[in-house]
């Protein structure tokens, strides 16, 4: 029970920091440094940079593809709602999955470096943690159809993922030449909790002549961290510090630019995995079968069709029988688990080129890759435009995987040397409805399919790349007389 409450509680958490990756309007803000979470082979246009601790990359995504307000409540007429079951069941689909990313950004500083800037490092620690759960159709259902003669109900869409870890982060992005680009970041992984369903099954298959019916299950439930975590407030620095869950992951990208402002990318992230060791266990059912015909009830041994004495007993009976061939298979030994290894390819083309502005247009894809295919696609096309290094902003529209499309927007101030950047994937939630629950009123939005916000604040300095001044340049008479030696110039001029 305590691991299923934690898993509930991560899909909620958030009030307090927030993933941070994967905004993606988020990445088209080329004055902030934190855009390289989701393209590491880009860089930002400063020299160098210092994140304020704890609040240079706050950010917070959900995904919901399960439920969304618009027509499952009516408003009453004296107040309060009313559920309505058939929007309810219209809205569910053999698939329907809800998902969160959070993290908190605990520092970051970075810097340029080579003869000519052509090197930047960074590092960064930033707390994760990510859930994701997808409910059968069937699942779901069961309350409003049942199991009606001849139906075969398959639950083995049922995903379960949630991950809680540090990163340790360092990064390198060199510049090989005018056109290309290239950028690696070496992550430390550092574990606290994990829980992972893998591998499951199951079905439930209903005879159409005598209403029996047969369960097969199967499946591994592998957790790390769940059955002590009541007890990290006793021990928190070892918590925070010394559990001995490690691994290593890797983030790399490359960006290539043309003539006339014409640009493409690569980058792929989070390619890496942890080894779980402390507070392991692994729950596993082979596939195994339940078959039920019910109690033969007639003639003269109606009241003999019980292994017991009552109704209750029989059933009890039965349950037994049903943990007997269920009963996981529970093991302590370590194991290992991939991150959810992101892939994004980009194109940029500038339409826009002033002596102190840029206006660029911009396409990205980001995938999902899982079982060497990249699949959950979200696609966006995007107008960035910069006044120089002070301010710059981007909108963007977003298409998600589930075909939910929306407009996204960024910006980002320079005030001195105090940086301030804002972006969100879901900038119109739509029409929102009010309800009135005894004296309190309250709205809602009528769609809830992306929630997301990235923000923060940095220190940052100088600007990358930028161009020499005028009296920087050697002038032409002034070159020609350069290798002259000095006391001949004297002499010339007397």
């Amino acid at each position: 029970m305590r691991k299923l409450a934690w898993m509930i509680a991560t899909l909620y958490m958030g009030a307090g920091g927030a993933q941070a990756q994967f905004v993606s309007t988020a990445a088209r803000l080329s004055l902030v440094p934190q855009h390289t979470d989701m393209l590491p082979g880009s860089r930002p246009d400063v020299k160098g940079w210092l994140g304020m601790t704890g609040m240079s990359g706050l950010a917070f995504r959900l995904d919901n593809n399960l439920l969304q307000p618009q027509g499952l409540f009516t408003p009453g007429p004296m107040g309060g709602a009313t559920l309505q079951l058939s929007n309810l069941i219209s809205q569910l689909g053999d698939e329907n999955a809800v998902g969160v990313q959070h993290a908190q950004e605990l520092a970051s500083f970075g810097f340029s470096g080579g003869e000519l800037g052509e090197s930047l490092w960074s590092f960064r620690i930033r707390e994760r943690a990510e859930a994701r759960f997808n409910l059968p159709g069937d699942l779901l259902l069961i309350p409003f159809t049942g199991n009606t003669p001849g139906s075969r109900l398959n639950f083995s869409d049922l995903q379960a993922r949630a991950i809680h870890f540090r990163e340790y982060s360092a990064g390198w992005n060199r510049k090989w030449s005018d056109h290309f680009q290239s950028g690696v970041r070496l992550n430390y992984l550092y574990g606290m909790e994990v829980a992972e369903l893998s591998n499951f099954s199951a079905t439930w298959l209903t005879d159409e002549t005598d209403f029996s019916y047969t369960l097969q299950a199967s499946g591994v439930l592998q957790t790390s961290g769940l059955n002590t975590l009541d007890q990290t407030a006793n021990d928190l620095e070892s918590y925070l510090l010394y559990r001995d869950n490690r691994g290593w992951s890797v983030d790399l990208g490359g960006q290539w630019h043309g003539e006339e402002g014409l640009m493409f990318g690569g980058h792929v992230l989070d390619l890496g995995s942890i080894h779980w060791t402390e507070d392991i266990e692994t729950s596993s059912i082979e596939s195994a079968y339940f078959q039920y015909a019910g109690p033969e009830v007639s003639g003269d041994v109606l009241l003999d069709v019980f292994s017991g004495d009552s109704l209750s007993n029989w059933l009890d009976d039965q349950a037994s029988q049903f943990d007997t061939l269920f009963s996981p298979v529970v093991s302590d030994a370590s194991f290992t688990a991939a991150l959810p290894t992101r892939v994004v390819i980009e194109a940029g083309f500038d339409v826009v080129e002033r002596a102190k502005s840029r206006g660029r247009l911009h396409a990205m894809a980001a995938g999902s890759l899982d079982a060497n295919q990249v699949n959950q696609w979200n696609f966006s096309l995007a107008y960035n435009h910069r006044w120089g290094r002070n301010a710059e902003f981007a909108i963007a529209w977003n298409q998600f995987p589930n075909g939910f499309g929306a407009l996204g927007g960024a910006f980002s101030l320079n005030l001195g040397p105090l940086q301030w950047y804002l972006a969100a994937d879901n900038l119109l939630l739509g029409a929102w409805t009010e309800y009135k629950v005894d004296e309190d009123v309250f709205a809602i939005p009528d769609r809830m399919d992306v929630i997301s916000i990235h923000t923060g604040f940095n220190l940052v300095f100088g600007r990358e790349g930028g161009k020499p001044e005028k009296h920087d340049k050697p002038s032409e008479s002034s070159a020609g007389r350069q290798g002259v030696p000095c006391e001949n110039f004297m002499a010339s001029s007397r």
